[in-house]
């Protein structure tokens, strides 16, 4: 999965941006650096792209971090407000074919038909739209979602489809390396060096110590 932008509207510490991540020619870059002084919204944006990934992973249910809650309290800024985000990516063939295999296992319909080019999000991009509280009196979903294509949504909740797919043994946990998530890597001041360079052992050779493989510390990280 590629974020080509992101747009964020009182959602947390953030009042209003939009965040364009490709380069002059429209692809979207392979790193980002988010830099900024404290409680300026660096998190919040990690938050953002986050919550939209696993609401479509589990929407009854969705996963957020550690201390941070579904709620109106936490998640709009701003008595009154909406909060929204406007999520814009596209993925590529092997990810489409991954997502295919764990439909396939599951007994479900294939999304994509990878001998056709144009399917977006399969290289081109798609928008999905989120917005927190729901003050629809018919519906009993906590939140809103837009989007213009049917399998924009069922991209974002593919890691769910494979938790379940991997947890009944229909397929192997390295399917998630191949299909796009979020996750958070320890942010805190602290940790040492050593602790920093021995990970990076670990992650690039076949086996560390312990005898665990680096997709493994990859799913842990997922």
């Amino acid at each position: 999965m590629k974020l080509h932008s992101l747009y964020i509207e009182n959602f947390r510490a953030i009042g209003k941006i939009s965040l364009d991540l490709t380069d002059y020619l429209g692809r979207p870059r392979p790193i980002t650096l988010i830099v900024g002084p404290n409680s300026s919204g660096k998190t919040s944006i990690l938050d953002a792209i986050h919550l939209v990934v696993k609401v479509f992973e589990n929407p009854g249910n969705p996963s957020l971090r550690d201390a941070l809650q579904y709620n109106v309290q936490q998640l709009v800024r701003g008595r009154g407000n909406i909060a929204k985000i406007i999520f814009n990516y596209s993925i590529e063939k092997d990810e489409a074919g991954a997502i295919n295999d764990v439909y396939s296992s599951l007994n479900l319909p294939q999304h994509f038909d990878l001998s056709k080019a144009d399917q977006p999000p399969l290289n081109n991009p798609v928008e999905v739209v989120w917005t927190f509280p729901n003050f629809n009196p018919n519906s009993n979903s906590r939140y809103q979602y837009e989007y213009p294509q049917p399998n924009a949504v069922r991209v974002l909740g593919a890691r769910g489809r494979a938790s379940q797919a991997v947890n009944t043994n229909l397929q192997y946990q390295e399917i998630f390396n191949r299909i796009g998530g979020v996750c958070y890597l320890d942010q805190r001041r602290s940790v040492r060096l050593s602790n920093t360079v021995r990970l990076s052992k670990n992650i690039n050779s076949e086996e560390n110590e312990e005898n665990i493989i680096h997709s493994d510390i990859l799913y842990w990280l997922n």
